[in-house]
């Protein structure tokens, strides 16, 4: 993880500051199916810009594979086994904020402002499936928005 002010920048890009963080977690054990729902890979990336009384931040979010279940096939006929996986992806969210005073703000937030599905995979590694036959199901829940005031009393 790091994080950085970019304050010695010339002019307005002074006021830029970068964070970043990366988990890369290794898991081993007697069974796959211990480690369901674990994303072993995940990553952020934001660049702000603060002066007052503008905020703004664009945060890019990475979430590697994730194990959803084995499977072992026979409800579809299928002899041989294989997983489900939510499939790798980026997001990418867009915050701004006004302050009027110490006591009075408004701020927007937009995220996954790409519209990044969520896919669903259902493929066997040791087979290797076809790339076209993998993704078994796609999710959009659109760009989600925020909107509003914060109030310090």
């Amino acid at each position: 993880s790091v994080k950085k002010q970019l304050d010695f920048l010339p002019g307005v890009l002074r006021n830029f500051s970068v964070d970043a963080n990366y988990t890369k977690l290794e898991l081993s054990g007697p069974s796959e199916t211990a480690f369901v729902n674990f994303i072993p890979v995940t990553g952020n990336f934001a660049l702000s810009w603060n002066k007052k009384p503008v905020s703004a931040q664009v945060k890019f979010n990475y979430r590697g594979r994730q194990l959803r279940s084995a499977q072992t096939g026979a409800q579809y006929g299928a002899t041989n086994g294989f997983n489900e996986y939510y499939k790798a992806r980026w997001n990418m969210d867009v915050n701004v904020e006004y302050t009027f005073s110490k006591r009075f703000k408004v701020f927007a937030n937009a995220r996954n402002i790409l519209n990044e599905p969520q896919i669903l995979q259902r493929y066997s590694e040791t087979l290797n499936s076809a790339i076209y036959a993998q993704n078994f199901q796609q999710e959009e829940f659109g760009i989600q928005l925020a909107v509003g005031v914060k109030g310090t009393f």
